[in-house]
């Protein structure tokens, strides 16, 4: 019955009908649908007639059914040559194509790149749909900017070395293919190589050093391309080519890198140091365009670093996230390496710095201090900063500060109670006043000190985040009811908009549920209660400027805090009010 059909050609395939002969079709369809309804009922009429079954009347009822099945048939071909899909104009497809990659990949932010091999990247499965499609996807370069070279592991112990070779080879040719299409875009292009066993022989070693090589080969061309770039790998010698990417070619373009580097530590301990001096050192470091860089694991102090090249490194980083050991044996980044750092980049706006020292003696405040004029935002994680490093620095336009010691609370609680514990509030004491936004965790804090911040020096501040530490001292008794009623004290932070409150203790017949119902409705809701018998409403105007509240609790809900509310009359309209539990205690 297709051959009845003028567009008997165009099944099966990409074909877009025009306007004219989409209403041919809809026409042409809704005829062989009345054809299909009057086989049906025939075929249903014969059946209930067919009382002796004789081989004329099984012919024909067989004959009938195989119509209504070609009539189906040909109805289901011609109205798939109606899928609006085929109408959409290539440059919709394109943009189509660049929505559906955006929403599976970060393009900004590559460290979050889902691991990806080429084959199974959205872009490969985009152009195997259908020959258009594919044809479209070719030709939109942009979609095959993001290249991830996914190299394996190679252990003798889980792969033939002859698989990992075929591997290597097929990964070559595979980001060579990619490189191609996406020309002459700007790329994105993220590294994680394999560790190598050094199980394997002398000669599988060289042969995966040339593999290493042949890799890095079709890698080098591109580097006045590169837009941002995520490396991540193990320092070992059958990796070392991977080192010549990073120096000597030009990365005009490249805006953001990321390097997460960890060493052998079974190996030759200077060698190793020396090839993470190689690549802290690198020329990469040194292109006019790079603003955003992420360092990890196992890096050189860039103080160091710049005092020891001849080229300008890291002279226009903006944006720095440090979170590394430095090199040399048993050497920890404390206070006075982060004041090196700040020091040795005066253009940073923002900074995120990783504290590993367990011990960070007092510092002598430098004289004068350290001029940071446009950091705008700090972030001090795991360990707190010594005292004397808050006179070190002069940060004008600091407007958020993160004190993420986490580890430290869990150290530093039995004596946490004593004034000026550490560097961390000292910090506040001399920032606090122009914050706009701080993160703390409130355990690190003595209880006078922490309150003293809250009533009389953070006024400016709109965004609070306070995490409570999950491992606490016997000695303090409710640490996060304490809180809830520092936050209640008058004229304390009069212009928070934002709070959010992290593992929040509420242990069974604990109080602070009770105490976050108190809380919410005198400073959030402005509800008061009257008398013994009534309740009212403090009116329509809210006591403070805090329009969002989201608490976290540590265990599974024991009090209904939205029935209280409700119960005192308080209304929650105009306020982002988020309570969230674990599943289970």
């Amino acid at each position: 019955m297709d051959g009845s059909s003028p567009f008997s050609q165009y099944l099966n395939t990409n074909y877009a009908p025009s306007d004219s002969e989409i209403a041919f079709l809809k026409q042409l369809i809704q005829d062989r649908e009345a054809t299909a309804a009057a086989l049906a009922d025939e075929i249903e009429e014969t059946k209930r007639d067919l009382v002796t079954q004789t081989e004329e009347k099984e012919t024909k009822l067989a004959y009938m059914e195989h119509r209504l099945a070609a009539n189906r048939q040909f109805i289901e071909d011609h109205a798939m040559l109606l899928s609006p899909i085929r109408r959409v104009p290539h440059d919709v497809l394109d943009l189509l194509f660049q929505t559906f990659l955006e929403s599976v990949e970060q393009p900004g932010c590559p460290e979050s790149w889902p691991s990806f091999r080429p084959t199974a990247h959205p872009s490969t499965t985009i152009s195997q749909v259908c020959a258009d499609w594919r044809r479209v996807a070719l030709q939109t370069r942009t979609l095959w900017t993001h290249i991830h070279v996914l190299v394996p592991h190679l252990n003798p112990a889980r792969i033939l070395w002859t698989n990992w070779c075929r591997m290597m080879e097929t990964l070559r040719c595979q980001v060579e293919t990619w490189i191609n299409r996406s020309s002459p875009c700007a790329i994105d292009v993220g590294l994680r190589m394999g560790w190598v066993r050094q199980s394997i022989s002398s000669e599988q070693l060289q042969g995966a050093r040339k593999l290493y090589e042949a890799l890095v080969e079709v890698l080098l061309p591109t580097s006045h391309r590169w837009r941002s770039m995520y490396c991540n790998w193990e320092l070992q010698d059958t990796t070392e080519s991977v080192l010549k990417l990073f120096h000597g070619p030009r990365f005009s373009l490249l805006r953001k890198a990321n390097f997460f580097v960890d060493v052998d530590h079974n190996r030759d301990q200077h060698e190793q140091r020396a090839r993470a001096q190689r690549l802290s050192r690198s020329t990469l470091f040194a292109t006019p365009s790079l603003r955003d860089v992420t360092l990890a694991m196992f890096w050189e102090n860039l103080s160091v670093a710049k005092t020891s090249s001849t080229s300008p490194l890291y002279e226009s980083l903006t944006h720095l996230s440090f979170d590394a050991n430095p090199i040399g044996i048993g050497a920890q980044f404390g206070g006075a390496e982060a004041l090196d750092l700040l020091k040795s980049l005066p253009n940073l706006v923002s900074a995120q710095i990783g504290l590993h020292s367990l011990q960070s003696p007092p510092l002598r405040p430098c004289y004068p201090p350290i001029h940071v004029p446009y950091l705008t935002s700090l972030r001090l994680k795991f360990r707190p900063v010594p005292k004397g490093f808050a006179p070190s620095l002069h940060l004008p336009r600091l407007e958020r500060l993160h004190l993420d010691s986490l580890v430290s609370v869990c150290h530093s609680l039995p004596s946490v109670d004593t004034p000026n514990a550490n560097g961390n509030y000292e910090l506040l004491l001399q920032e606090g006043p122009k914050l706009k936004e701080l993160t703390l965790y409130h355990d690190a804090f003595p209880r006078e000190s922490l309150a003293r911040c809250l009533s009389d020096l953070l006024l400016n501040l709109t965004v609070l985040n306070v995490y409570a530490a999950p491992i606490r001292s016997l000695h303090r008794d409710e640490p996060d009811v304490q809180l809830l009623a520092q936050l209640l004290i008058p004229g304390s932070l009069p212009c928070l908009q934002e709070l959010e409150l992290h593992n929040m203790s509420n242990k069974e017949g604990g109080p602070l549920e009770n105490a976050v119902v108190g809380f919410l409705a005198e400073k959030v809701l402005g509800c008061t209660e009257e008398g013994a018998g009534g309740r009212k409403c403090g009116g329509t105007e809210r006591p403070t400027a805090l329009r969002r509240v989201v608490i976290h609790f540590a265990h599974r809900k024991r009090v209904d805090i939205m029935g209280a509310l409700r119960s005192r009359g308080c209304s929650l309209d105009g306020i982002d009010l988020g309570l969230k539990y674990r599943s289970r205690s």
